[in-house]
């Protein structure tokens, strides 16, 4: 296709304007792609033709001030496989939001006490076990949840003699509240939304800093979405 343009000229102290024809590809196409999922059984639990792929959408190449030699065959070639990679990508995702789960890149943060003698060995023990098995978890889910399964006792001994109104405790206020956040990371990785739940609750009754409670919402939308996915499956 060609087009005329209407550039300015500057030059000489003086501006003034021109009309210049610019050359480009451009056509309209669609991929539509259908969709269906059936159980184990051979029952179909969903069949459709998503209207995002079924719609025109409009290709226009760079612009040119000459006529452009195009290899169609070439050009068609390459936009119909990053279309259908888009498009596979579509489809997974969508299917992944009604039946499966997405992989998500998330950053887990696990809290240490800095002490010099054994007063927190038991602290330290789960904060390198957990540490490890969250590490591990994609590649041996079996031996990371048997790790995990022991911090997260050791985490609940400690809470058990957890003292809020005294600064001196061994589990103090602030310390209780970082092993309160181990646990949650720990209940997030094994998809535990039982246990995450009633640990947020037990934590609604301890008077948070702002960063804190921001960090206590955002794993209630965690542990929301995985019981929301859970109970649909």
């Amino acid at each position: 296709m060609d087009e005329q343009q209407t550039n300015v000229r500057l030059g000489g102290g003086s501006s003034g304007t021109y009309k210049e024809t610019q050359y480009h590809a451009e056509f309209s196409y669609r991929h539509p792609m259908s969709v269906k999922v059936f159980t184990p059984a051979g029952k179909e639990i969903l069949s459709l033709t998503p209207p995002e792929l079924n719609s025109y959408k409009i290709y226009k190449g760079g612009a040119s001030t000459r006529p452009m030699d195009i290899n169609t065959e070439l050009l068609i070639k390459t936009l119909q496989e990053k279309t259908l990679q888009e498009n596979l990508k579509f489809i997974n995702n969508l299917l992944n939001d009604q039946f499966g789960y997405s992989k998500v890149k998330r950053i887990a943060t696990l809290s240490y006490i800095k002490n010099d003698d054994a007063k927190y060995q038991d602290l330290t023990t789960a904060f390198n076990e957990a540490s490890s098995a969250l590490l591990m978890l994609q590649q041996d889910s079996k031996l990371a949840y048997t790790k995990l399964d022991k911090v997260e006792a050791i985490w609940t001994a400690a809470l058990t003699e957890a003292d809020m109104n005294n600064k001196k405790a061994r589990i103090n206020k602030d310390v209780a509240i970082a092993v309160y956040f181990n646990l949650l990371e720990a209940y997030f990785a094994q998809g535990n939304a039982a246990s995450g739940q009633a640990t947020l609750d037990k934590m609604n009754a301890i008077n948070l800093s702002t960063n804190d409670r921001r960090k206590k919402i955002e794993f209630e939308v965690l542990f929301s979405d995985i019981k929301s996915r859970q109970q649909n499956n």
